[in-house]
């Protein structure tokens, strides 16, 4: 029974490791690159409030924040 229960923690470890890199990877590389996009367009226009540029503003702040809050929740609950 000893064995199982290492063979599970061993796996578990290594479960978490592996999604705790997935979803720094996700968020550095998407996350991030969308929002330097975001600020590239905005510096174009040299304002924040464009209409075209909202919805993408409002999906990166989604994509953020449920990328980090769904990392942590899932990830180490």
């Amino acid at each position: 029974m000893a064995a199982r229960t290492a063979i599970g923690v061993a796996f578990g470890r290594v479960c978490y490791r592996r999604f705790f890199r997935a979803g720094i990877v996700i968020v550095l590389s998407v996350g991030c690159l969308w929002g330097a996009i975001n600020l590239l367009e905005i510096s174009r226009a040299q304002t924040f409030l464009q209409l075209g540029l909202l919805s993408s503003i409002h999906a990166h702040a989604h994509a953020m924040i449920f990328g980090f809050v769904g990392m942590f929740v899932m990830g180490f609950a």
